[in-house]
């Protein structure tokens, strides 16, 4: 019985550590890690999993849970029946990931050193092939840029025709990098914060060299945050790194029509809030042909066109934009459905 334990707990931890190498390999590859981690977990703790848990916090996680479960079956069975609701309730193996990973963290089965270790290594690999494919046209393993009309690329790396890179090296890197300091063990400060700021230079070019803007955004505010919590000295050198990559990044981008025009399709697909309450008290009575059709709205005819409509073509970019990011909120409203 101890050596079956001591080999489940030996799985857990292996699946633990490659979790974020499934990342690269697609949706297939991350939900069968995490439903293994999640048997192989519960079957190694037992009744152990919820130890010593806190029951407000306990209490919290679940509700959430119950409150995601019971809002999407309140609307399948009252206001729009949807195939899609049926697949909410597989949402509750992340709220089973989370007891796994706890008991993980509680029992000091995991050194999160290692994980933090292959997250950076996964990055800086993601990040250098990134520029191998920039600089020749394509990445280690064969795959070339995406080209889109208007001249505008993506550098994908090893992702191929998935544009996931930026959010790879988001998620990843800004967790990742943290374990330099203990990889290479260097005593004098001065010379960790060099390393530390080139490695953030670099993964901020390869995200800007990937094509994907939110990541972008959402590293830079990292930045910031970042540099709030440093010590006045180290404040003092961080802003000043900060002011150089800002004036590169402005350098770049003014020099390079791609992203030139990245940037300015970025501002325009900002949503007007004022436009879009407008529109959404409006009736399309010509779009109830497409009820049930499961075709996005913004791959309908009408949409396209600039016959029918002056709002569709203005401000296509945005809807499109604000479609994606809320589209579980407005499944009910007119233009804006998942016909």
């Amino acid at each position: 019985m101890i050596t079956v334990n001591k080999a489940l707990l030996k799985i857990l931890q292996s699946l633990f550590y490659i979790f974020p190498v499934c990342f690269i390999f697609g949706n297939p590859a991350i939900n069968l890690a995490l439903i293994s981690i999640i048997l192989v977990g519960f079957i190694y703790y037992k009744k152990n999993i919820l130890k010593d848990f806190n029951k407000k916090i306990l209490f919290l996680f679940v509700s959430f849970f119950i409150i995601v479960l019971f809002s999407s079956y309140i609307n399948y069975f009252f206001i729009e029946a949807n195939k899609d609701a049926i697949k909410s309730i597989l949402y509750l193996r992340y709220l089973l990931f989370l007891f796994v990973i706890r008991a993980l963290i509680i029992n000091r089965h995991i050194n999160i050193n290692y994980f933090l270790s292959i997250c950076f290594l996964l990055s800086f690999l993601i990040a250098l092939d990134i520029l191998i494919q920039s600089l020749i046209g394509k990445n280690i393993i064969g795959n070339n840029i995406i080209e889109f009309p208007g001249g505008i690329t993506y550098h994908t790396g090893v992702f191929g025709d998935e544009l996931i890179a930026g959010s790879f090296l988001l998620t990843f890197s800004t967790i990742g990098i943290f374990s330099i300091f203990n990889l290479l063990k260097i005593e004098k400060k001065l010379i960790n914060l060099i390393i530390f700021f080139t490695l953030i230079l670099f993964f901020l070019i390869s995200i800007l060299l990937s094509g994907n803007r939110m990541p972008l955004l959402m590293f830079l505010i990292f930045l910031v945050f970042l540099g709030l919590i440093y010590k006045k000295k180290e404040k003092l050198y961080f802003f000043s790194f900060a002011t150089i990559v800002s004036i590169l990044l402005s350098f770049l981008i003014i020099n390079s029509e791609n992203l030139i025009k990245r940037a300015g399709n970025f501002i325009v697909g900002i949503p007007n809030p004022i436009i879009i309450i407008e529109e959404l008290k409006k009736e399309y009575p010509n779009l109830k042909k497409y009820e049930s059709s499961g075709i996005q709205f913004h791959n309908l005819e009408e949409f396209k066109s600039t016959k029918n409509s002056k709002v569709y073509p203005f401000f296509y970019w945005s809807f499109i934009n604000l479609y994606n990011i809320y589209r579980p909120f407005f499944r009910q409203t007119h233009c804006w459905r998942w016909y």
